[in-house]
């Protein structure tokens, strides 16, 4: 008769703790959802940051060979002087 009266209660219990682990992998989905957005939000980010710097690179290094041949032109200048 023992056995009757707990069997109820270890069901109720069981039920509680899948509505738990339901509960729980609700959340872990829906963090998982976001964490993904972040992701793809950081990619397209580092796509949009390399595009930049794929154009803005050629330009400073074009700057930068411009400098050192006018530095260049100078000491040569310089030394002739």
């Amino acid at each position: 008769m023992d056995s009757l009266v707990t069997y109820p209660q270890r069901v109720e219990e069981s039920n509680l703790t899948l509505a738990d682990f339901e509960t729980a992998k609700r959340k872990l989905l829906a963090e998982n959802g976001d964490l993904l957005r972040q992701i793809e939000e950081a990619e397209s980010s580092n796509v949009a940051a390399q595009k930049v710097k794929d154009c803005t690179y050629p330009r400073q290094l074009r700057k930068l060979i411009f400098l050192g041949r006018s530095l260049d032109e100078g000491d040569a200048a310089s030394a002739a002087g």
